[in-house]
């Protein structure tokens, strides 16, 4: 597997691209959350989201955010932090590039400003045009904790479907945000 780094933002992701060209195999086990998209939204490109609230970053602190996504094509997808309640504070923005193969992300985070118990995940379309996004095994860690120890997203695997997790811009015909079943191999790191 191949590493290469990209910086964007006010942070660092590094991506691990899955190898070969079909990615079902390489998909990561149990289910992803699937943003769509129908039509463009080139008035407000940033309504339409998934996020979860009450995230408990500490001050000082580093994280390591890790996930598995993919698009319909190519795209960006906007990574970012801010508070939970107003005044609604952006902390980060990150943006990765997504290609239609699933693809592992770690982007680094810090607590800088965060309020505990305050802060806010989000997943967001980066531009205006339609079309598809998946999401799956969403993972936060304090940087210096093992793979063991307890994720910090809560339903980060939508075992529970969207329980947890908050949608914003959903309308019919618009943007629409579901669960599905993920036919892959189980390539977790």
């Amino acid at each position: 597997m191949s590493m290469r780094f990209f910086v964007a933002g006010f942070f660092a992701a590094v991506v691990l691209p899955c190898l070969g060209g079909a990615s079902d195999a390489m998909a990561p086990a149990g289910n992803a959350a699937h943003l769509n998209r129908l039509a463009a939204e080139v008035d407000k490109p940033y309504i339409h989201l998934l996020s979860q609230n009450g995230i408990d970053l500490a001050p000082g602190e580093t994280y390591r955010l890790t996930f598995w996504a993919r698009a319909s094509e190519g795209r960006m997808l906007r990574v970012s932090t801010k508070f939970d309640q107003p005044p609604w504070k952006g902390l980060q923005d990150q943006r990765v590039q997504l290609d239609t193969n699933w693809t592992f992300y770690e982007v680094s985070l810090n607590g800088d400003d965060a309020e505990p118990g305050h802060t806010r995940l989000e997943f967001r379309y980066a531009g205006p045009e339609a079309g598809e996004i998946w999401i799956a095994d969403v993972r936060l860690l304090p940087e210096t904790a093992d793979a063991a120890a307890p994720n910090m997203i809560q339903n980060g695997r939508f075992e529970d479907k969207l329980l947890n997790w908050y949608i914003e811009g959903q309308r019919p015909g618009i943007f629409a945000v579901d669960v599905e079943a993920l036919p892959g191999g189980g390539a977790n790191p």
